[in-house]
């Protein structure tokens, strides 16, 4: 079972960014348990950062 290392994840983050037709693609190279993973990773991140960076927008402007 592959799992993604740090540097792999942040490439699947980037390209998933730019075109989320890719990140189908990817996931269809993993193993299924790997697919749930990196798919809550990926979602979990996102909020996370979506929230930091209104928060701070906020208080900057």
């Amino acid at each position: 079972m592959k799992v993604p290392t740090g540097k792999q994840f942040d490439f699947i983050a980037i390209l998933a960014l730019r075109d989320t037709g890719l990140v189908t693609f990817i996931c269809r190279r993993y193993v299924f348990v790997n697919y749930l993973y990196i798919y809550f990773l990926f979602a979990f991140c996102i909020l996370r950062f979506s929230d930091r960076s209104r928060n701070h927008y906020l208080r900057k402007y």
